[in-house]
């Protein structure tokens, strides 16, 4: 499942390398910029097929092929940043095979997160959620191992048009299984965007195996 994940992060990524745009705000020669999107795009096929033992080299070497794109090119869009971020701290492995999906209604909006995969680090279960719709967007959120009940959400965030953070206290996530490779629950409430955009998230479903 992980492979699928950095297959559709990877069909993303080489839309956005290439957008060495006008637009951006940068004093760097076109030149500059093509050799920073040929440096990215070969880390990039290098992360594809990271195997276990060389995954957080692989994910380093991208991200900062990544920072140097943004250096040489621009990122008014801020895409470029949005792939630096989905590949954490690198310091995972490419993450375990999971079954089942991640499901939720934003405003009117009925989403399935269907590529989902669970890394575990440090006694955390970090959860990444992608559509395999003609869409980029993703859910993430983190768990401690083992833990169940009320509002134990970690880091949830929820990528539709823009990025969109929880409103505390008008955000709510019940974990109800959590051992044994299964993971389920519920969650609900507002988010909300760097620009004060609020949508209100309904129906949230997770119903996992890994």
């Amino acid at each position: 499942m992980m492979i699928m994940k950095r297959l559709i992060l990877s069909i993303f990524a080489i839309f956005v390398l290439f957008a060495c745009s006008s637009d951006d705000d940068n004093d760097n020669t076109p030149s500059q910029c093509e050799t920073a999107i040929e440096a990215a795009l070969i880390a990039m096929q290098d992360y594809e097929s990271a195997t276990e033992e060389n995954y957080t080299q692989a994910c380093n070497a991208y991200k900062a092929a990544l920072e140097n794109q943004k250096q040489a090119c621009g990122d008014s869009s801020g895409n470029i940043q949005a792939i630096i971020d989905s590949l954490g701290d690198c310091s995972g492995s490419p993450g375990n095979e999971v079954e089942g999906q991640i499901s939720v209604t934003a405003g009117t909006l009925s989403i399935v997160f269907d590529e989902v995969s669970i890394v575990q680090e440090g006694g955390i279960l970090k959860v990444s959620g992608e559509t395999s719709a003609a869409n980029n967007y993703s859910i993430y959120f983190e768990v401690e191992e083992n833990m169940e009940g009320d509002d134990v959400f970690q880091n949830f965030e929820i990528h539709l048009i823009s990025t969109y953070y929880p409103m505390d206290p008008n955000f709510n996530n019940t974990v109800t299984t959590n051992a044994g490779g299964v993971l389920t629950g519920t969650f609900s409430g507002v988010v909300e965007n760097n620009d004060g955009g609020q949508i209100g998230l309904t129906n949230g479903n997770f119903d996992l195996s890994f």
